[in-house]
């Protein structure tokens, strides 16, 4: 898809990263261009690089709320400088960014997203904050989307300090609507798709 290089185009154009198994996002930017949705929650910004590329599939004008405690990244990166570049340059591409600081599911955070839309679900969430087990379960009740949820590193193979995966085999079993899951990579990564 055309849009999907060009997303990362902007991304490397910016000197951000994506962090994401290339082939594995591709099939994820296919169902979220799909939907189209013009609404979109990122729980777990890191640079902002998901935003950029994933607004590809978004509706031309998207809000995109961004929800990122803003520490340091993994290897002592500073992300608040990287993640306001991102929002600067696609709310001068014309969607309305929005960036809610600190832990996305503290109840603050939680209600100030539900303001920002209105009090209306949105059309599309992507949940690759905290990676531990209950702040995956936390942000899968507090942020629920009309059409579709995305949980990143669902494979089982992610790491001793990952414990999404457990996560997601639990919401699969809780939740009666259609899942998915996109696992391309046997060492880690992976997404765990829920539909409307």
């Amino acid at each position: 898809m055309i849009e999907f290089h060009e997303g990362l185009k902007d991304v490397a154009d910016l000197g951000l990263r994506l962090v994401q198994h290339e082939s594995e996002f591709l099939e994820l930017f296919k169902r979220v261009h799909a939907i189209q949705p013009k609404t979109y929650v990122q729980i777990g910004s890191f640079q902002g690089a998901c935003e950029i590329v994933l607004s590809r599939a978004c509706a031309p004008g998207a809000t995109i709320i961004s929800v990122d405690n803003g520490t340091e990244g993994r290897k002592g990166e500073p992300r608040i400088p990287a993640i306001a570049k991102a929002h600067e340059f696609l709310q001068l591409k014309g969607f309305n960014m929005c960036f809610v600081e600190g832990d996305s599911s503290k109840d603050i955070n939680i209600r100030t997203v539900n303001i920002l839309l209105g009090r209306m679900k949105p059309d599309f969430v992507y949940i690759d904050g905290g990676h531990k087990f209950q702040q995956t379960m936390d942000d899968w009740n507090h942020y629920p989307a009309d059409k579709l949820v995305a949980i990143h590193d669902i494979n089982k193979k992610c790491g001793k300090n990952v414990d999404t995966p457990r996560a997601w085999r639990l919401i699969m079993d809780l939740d009666e609507r259609e899942t998915e899951e996109i696992i391309l990579h046997v060492e880690n990564g992976g997404v765990g798709l829920i539909y409307g």
